[in-house]
């Protein structure tokens, strides 16, 4: 999970390079996003801008709930868990809607008449104050 990085791609680089998991940067970058090309390493780090994802950190695998979001697509703007949900006008799906990909490793897209709902569904009642990376 994540350390001391400040953003999801720097996450994203360390995991990469300490697990030599041969990722190429063109992985988190889906159609709208400006794509980056070759390998994820120390020396070509992935960067923020080639990057869709943002990252739930302090989750635990073991015991935190499997239905918490784990990874959300970038225009998904709150800073926890915990704040109301907010789209942002960022690609690659801007105020359409969010992709969030859970613990268990399902993933739903989300569409903007449904955000608040399925948000309060997803993170429940009284939902953590885990933070949330920037891209």
């Amino acid at each position: 999970m994540p350390g001391d990085e400040a953003t999801t791609a720097e996450f994203l680089t360390r995991l990469a390079v300490e697990r030599d998991l041969g990722w190429d940067k063109s992985y988190f970058a889906p159609r709208g996003v400006r794509p980056a090309e070759g390998p994820v390493s120390t020396a070509d780090p992935l960067r923020s801008e080639n990057n869709a994802w943002r990252i739930v950190t302090g989750l635990d695998f073991h015991s935190s709930p499997p239905n918490l979001p784990l990874l959300i697509t970038r225009n998904l703007v709150q800073p926890t868990l915990a704040d109301p949900p907010q789209l942002s006008r960022q690609r690659p799906f801007g105020r359409r809607g969010a992709v969030v990909i859970r613990l268990n490793g399902t993933a739903q897209f989300i569409s903007a008449d449904n955000l608040e709902s399925e948000w309060r569904r997803l993170v429940g009642p009284d939902p953590p104050p885990n933070p949330i990376l920037p891209p």
